[in-house]
């Protein structure tokens, strides 16, 4: 973790890490200012297309949130 902080910490990459890592809560972290559209608890997975659903026939669920 302490790599890739070094490596992409002023690049875009570094939000991905934070989420896959559930370091969002970091203190450090002012998500609202930085992202105010972001939900926690929502926008941490993409949604799964509803055709990617409907072909799989019901055996996907949507992500939470979605």
């Amino acid at each position: 973790m302490h790599e890739r902080e070094v490596e992409l910490g002023f690049e875009w990459l570094r939000f991905f890490d934070l989420v896959r890592w559930s370091l969002l809560d970091d203190p450090w972290i002012d998500i609202e200012e930085t992202l105010p559209y972001f939900e926690q608890g929502k926008n941490e997975y993409l949604p799964i297309p509803l055709a990617e659903i409907n072909l799989a026939r019901g055996a996907l669920k949507q992500n939470p949130g979605w």
